[in-house]
């Protein structure tokens, strides 16, 4: 079964398909998308059952098969010391977009970067997790669920998806009825969120249930403005909040 793999490091998020998921196939994969040498020097480590990071190797490999065993997008995280990682060396157009939208990582996966969300002065200071849940909680304007939006840009990766899956119908009624606040206030962040979007657009194809949703990213990655956005969000929750929980938490991990 084609797999689609996520790794993760640091801040720089590559996606990559393998034709089937074996430790050889992985190894192999990680080497084209970051290249023989700087492969060499990361250590593959995955998330257990309690959100423990594990190392990688053969013999630990039947445990990572079966936590994924169901599957459509497999995460890795990447551990390196100083290891540079420049551009993917044939990285996925997935790979590609994350690679472009967050640059190359200077820490492991574990150290934590402040970024600045916009907003002015007093815009929202927000750990980097990913290629888009700090992006949209630091676009949408300031409101009670705000907290919420900041908390799960600062979970760890083994909790953001369960936070996610959570947290989602409220963040759904709270965007209706204010996509419209949303549009504006991402107007100025079409250069950073476009290749953000494209990437989570990719990263859904796996999952039917979301064409529409689907559909509605495309439109804004080729429109000159990103009005719209507000009402993607409100039907990609919407899509996310239909799905039985265990189906929620696959897609939430994308």
């Amino acid at each position: 079964m084609a797999r689609v793999v996520k790794f993760e490091y640091g801040t720089d998020i590559r996606r990559a398909k393998v034709a089937e998921l074996t430790h050889e196939s992985l190894q192999c994969t990680l080497k084209e998308v970051y290249g023989e040498r700087a492969a060499s020097d990361l250590t593959v480590k995955y998330a257990d059952d309690d959100g423990d990071l594990c190392t990688l190797t053969p013999e630990t490999f039947f445990d990572f098969a079966s936590l994924n065993a169901d599957r459509a997008v497999v995460r890795v995280h990447l551990v390196g010391q100083g290891v540079a990682v420049g551009a993917p060396a044939a990285a996925s157009k997935r790979g590609r977009a994350a690679g472009e939208a967050e640059g190359a990582a200077a820490g492991e996966p574990e150290a934590e970067a402040d970024v600045d969300m916009g907003g002015g002065p007093d815009g929202p200071q927000m750990w980097n997790h990913g290629p888009w849940h700090h992006q949209f909680a630091g676009a949408w304007p300031p409101n009670p669920l705000h907290g919420i939006a900041m908390g799960l840009s600062m979970c760890s990766d083994s909790h953001l998806a369960a936070k996610l899956v959570h947290f989602a119908p409220a963040l759904c009624a709270h965007l209706e009825g204010r996509e419209a606040d949303i549009d504006r206030a991402v107007a100025d962040k079409k250069d950073l969120l476009v290749p953000l979007l494209q990437s989570l657009r990719e990263g859904l194809e796996p999952f039917p249930q979301f064409q529409e949703a689907q559909m509605a990213l495309d439109r804004l990655v080729r429109a000159e403005q990103l009005d719209g956005l507000g009402a993607a969000a409100t039907l990609l929750l919407r899509s996310l909040i239909a799905l039985p929980e265990e189906q929620q938490r696959e897609v939430a991990a994308v």
